[in-house]
């Protein structure tokens, strides 16, 4: 059997092109399934990323409304930039 310039065999009935095929059908499904279980943690990651800062702001809010002080001696528009603020942090 002949090799052409692919370093395939000339014979139609070979079986090394199906092979190869069947080993990078094999490696791409691997691979995606990596990837797949990668962007599975890292989403896994970023939501207790979120849920820890959720926590903190509520705690903070919590906080601020039993601090009784807090509400009496600041003005609404510093409470409006206050939460601007730890919006614009959050994007």
């Amino acid at each position: 059997m002949d090799n052409d310039k692919h370093g395939w065999h000339s014979d139609p009935d070979a079986e090394l092109p199906d092979e190869t095929d069947q080993d990078l059908l094999d490696q791409l499904h691997t691979d995606l399934l990596e990837l797949a279980e990668l962007a599975d943690a890292e989403a896994d990651r970023c939501d207790e990323d979120v849920l820890a800062e959720l926590e903190a702001h509520v705690q903070d809010f919590a906080d601020f409304v039993n601090s009784g002080q807090a509400s009496a001696d600041r003005p609404l528009a510093q409470v409006i930039n206050l939460a601007d603020r730890r919006m614009d942090g959050r994007h």
